[in-house]
C-alpha cells in the first residue's frame, strides 16, 4: 500500500475515534401531540419491576411507606379542585397516579412511572380528563382535619383551593 494512501487512511480513522468520542446529543422522544417525552430513572430504593406507580411516586416525593396502593392516595391526602404543581393526578377508577411537577393551564408537566413497559416518564399533557387531584404534602387551604373516620379513612371539603 503506498505511504500516501497508508497516511489518509489513518488521517480518516483518527477523525473517526475524534468524533465518535466526543459526547453525543440526547435522544428525544415525541409523543403524538409532539410534545418531548423523557425517560426518567427509577426513585432511590425501589425496584426495577414489580412495585406500582403509587409506590414510584411516594418515593420520588420522599412521602415515606405505606402508599404502594393507588386508592390509599385519596384515603391519605387531601383533595383539591384543581391541578398544581406538586400535586398528583389520581385516576377516578384509582389504577393509576401522576405526578405534577411543572407547566400551568394547558401545559402541565408530570412524572408518570410505571407508565408502560416498567418505563418511567416525563412529557406534557393539556388536560386531565377522568383525573382528580390530591396533595400529598397537605397544603390545601379546603383541607379540615377535624371530620375524620377511621372506617373510611380522611373525608374532604370539595371547593376552591
Amino acid at each position: 500500500m503506498p505511504s500516501g494512501i497508508r497516511i489518509a487512511a489513518l488521517a480518516l480513522f483518527a477523525c473517526f475515534l475524534a468524533t465518535s468520542a466526543q459526547a453525543r446529543p440526547k435522544r428525544i422522544y415525541l409523543d403524538a401531540n409532539g410534545s418531548d417525552v423523557r425517560l426518567i430513572p427509577n426513585p432511590a430504593g425501589t425496584w426495577r419491576i414489580a412495585q406500582s406507580c403509587a409506590h414510584r411516586l411516594a418515593a420520588y416525593w420522599n412521602l415515606g411507606g405505606g402508599l404502594d396502593k393507588v386508592s390509599l392516595w385519596p384515603r391519605k391526602f387531601p383533595r383539591v379542585s384543581t391541578p398544581a404543581v406538586h400535586v398528583a393526578a389520581v385516576r377516578r377508577d384509582l389504577h393509576h397516579v401522576l405526578g405534577i411537577v411543572g407547566g400551568g393551564p394547558g401545559a402541565w408537566r408530570v412524572v408518570d412511572f410505571n407508565s408502560g413497559g416498567h418505563l418511567n416518564r416525563e412529557y406534557t399533557v393539556a388536560s386531565f380528563s377522568g383525573y382528580f387531584f390530591v396533595d400529598p404534602f397537605g397544603r390545601a387551604a379546603n383541607y379540615d382535619t377535624r371530620r375524620s373516620s377511621a372506617a373510611v379513612g380522611v373525608r374532604f371539603e370539595y371547593g376552591s383551593i
